[in-house]
C-alpha cells in the first residue's frame, strides 16, 4: 500500500510538470521567437527538463518501492537515492512550470531560466560569450559592467539549479535554447545601439534573425 501510494505522488507531481509543457511549445510556424513589436520572447524547448522529471518519476518509484519492500541498509541505501530522484523530478517540474525564456526589450534583457531570474539595461551590457567550462551544460553569457545598477539575480529554490557564476554576468543554459550565437549576436547588437532605435529592432526584422533569417541586427 505504501508502495502504490508513493508511485500516486510521485505520478500527480509528473502530471503537473506535463500539463506546463504545451506553454513551452513551437508555435504554428514551428518556431519559438515571438515578436510583438515592444518585445521578442525566445523560448526554450522543454526536453531537457521533461527528461529529468520522467526519469526522477521512475527512479523515485523503482528504488522507494525497494526500500518499501526492503530492510537494513540496502533499505536505507534505496530510501537515500529515491529522495534524491524525487527532489530531481521537483525540481524538474519546477522548471516546466517556469517556462524558462529570454526576453529582449527596448530597456534590456530579461532571463527566466531553470532556476534562475536575472535582468539587466542595454546600457550595463559590456559583451556577451559563450562558456564551455560546464561540458553537458554550456553557458551563453552576457557580460556586464561590474557594480552595474541595473543586474538583478533571484534563485528560485524550487527548480533545477544552474551552474553559479560571477554577478556581473547573466549565465543562460545553452541547452534547449534556440541557436544561442545568434541570439548573443542579436544582444550585442541592441547593446550598441542608440536608445532610440533599439525598439524597431524587435519587430519582424528582430524575430527574422533570431529565427535564422538575414535580417541585420544593427
Amino acid at each position: 500500500m505504501t508502495a502504490a501510494l508513493l508511485w500516486v505522488a510521485l505520478a500527480a507531481l509528473l502530471a503537473l510538470g506535463l500539463l506546463a509543457m504545451p506553454a513551452m511549445g513551437a508555435s504554428r510556424d514551428g518556431g519559438r521567437v515571438h515578436a510583438t513589436g515592444l518585445e521578442i520572447e525566445v523560448g526554450y524547448r522543454p526536453a531537457v527538463p521533461a527528461s529529468i522529471a520522467v526519469a526522477g518519476f521512475l527512479g523515485g518509484g523503482l528504488l522507494g518501492t525497494a526500500a518499501v519492500v526492503g530492510s537494513g541498509v540496502l533499505s536505507f541505501l534505496y530510501a537515500v537515492l529515491a529522495l534524491l530522484c524525487g527532489l530531481a523530478l521537483l525540481g524538474a517540474v519546477g522548471t516546466l512550470r517556469r517556462r524558462p525564456r529570454v526576453r529582449l526589450t527596448a530597456q534590456g534583457l530579461d532571463y527566466r531560466g531553470w532556476g534562475l531570474d536575472a535582468s539587466v539595461a542595454w546600457a550595463d551590457v559590456e559583451g556577451t560569450a559563450i562558456n564551455s567550462g560546464y561540458a553537458w551544460r554550456p553557458l551563453a553569457e552576457v557580460l556586464v559592467t561590474p557594480g552595474a545598477p541595473s543586474l538583478r539575480h533571484r534563485v528560485d529554490p524550487v527548480a533545477l539549479p544552474e551552474p553559479p557564476g560571477t554577478r556581473s554576468s547573466i549565465r543562460m543554459l545553452v541547452p534547449g535554447l534556440e541557436d544561442p550565437r545568434r541570439l548573443l549576436a542579436f544582444v550585442e547588437g541592441m547593446a550598441a545601439l542608440p536608445p532610440a532605435d533599439r525598439p524597431a529592432r524587435l519587430g519582424s526584422d528582430g524575430r527574422a534573425f533570431l529565427r535564422g533569417g538575414a535580417a541585420s541586427t544593427r
